[in-house]
């Protein structure tokens, strides 16, 4: 290999060393802002770990084939060590402050998506569910007056029928004894009541 490639390999493993200093400070603000994150917190170092190996790894097999050299692993802790020593307390700073404009940020379109979409929605859904509630009343009446209708306009009818028909049910189902001495009773009571009513009323007259 060649000094020029090797001075190129050093480069290039310096700057992937001061790049995984870079994405850890920004794990670290992000676990630290918040909960939820913390949580997975050793899930997430043993995924950083992969990713920033396989991040070398793809440095190395572009600049000398992915061979491991002594240059590597130094190159690798020169930046690490002038990142942290540099670079680190200004990244930080500025990673705070984006993480704090993104949750601003969220916030207000937060607030624009319940102005402008969840309440108009919900206005919506209050105005159908009094149009779907009016509607079945209104339904509900029809019904009941088209039924009322067809009832007075039945009635008639079925009274008529009624009369034909029953001298033929009378003629095919005869009374038996019975039914006759209580139907000749009911008669017979229906008459008197007849007759003390046409009394009362005829002796009220005079009085008057």
């Amino acid at each position: 290999m060649s000094t020029a490639l090797q001075w190129t390999a050093l480069g290039a493993v310096t700057a992937c060393g001061a790049g995984a200093g870079l994405l850890f400070d920004l794990y670290r603000t992000a676990t630290s802002r918040y909960a939820v994150l913390r949580r997975f917190v050793p899930a997430l170092d043993a995924l950083f770990g992969i990713l920033s190996a396989v991040l070398v790894f793809r440095v190395l097999l572009a600049v000398n084939h992915g061979q491991l050299r002594m240059y590597v692993f130094l190159g690798l802790a020169a930046g690490l060590a002038a990142y942290f020593a540099l670079l680190s307390p200004a990244f930080v700073r500025i990673a705070s402050r984006l993480f704090a404009l993104a949750e601003g940020t969220l916030r207000v379109l937060g607030r624009l998506a319940r102005l402008g979409v969840l309440r108009p929605l919900g206005w919506s859904v209050r105005a159908l569910a009094r149009l779907a509630d009016l509607a079945f009343l209104l339904a509900a009446a029809l019904v009941t007056g088209l039924a009322r209708l067809l009832l007075a306009l039945m009635k008639p009818p079925s009274v008529w029928l009624a009369r034909k028909t029953a001298p033929a049910f009378a003629r095919m189902f005869p009374p038996t004894g019975r039914v006759r001495r209580m139907l000749r009773t009911a008669r017979r009571a229906m008459s008197g009541l007849r007759r003390l009513m046409g009394g009362k009323g005829g002796n009220a007259g005079p009085e008057a």
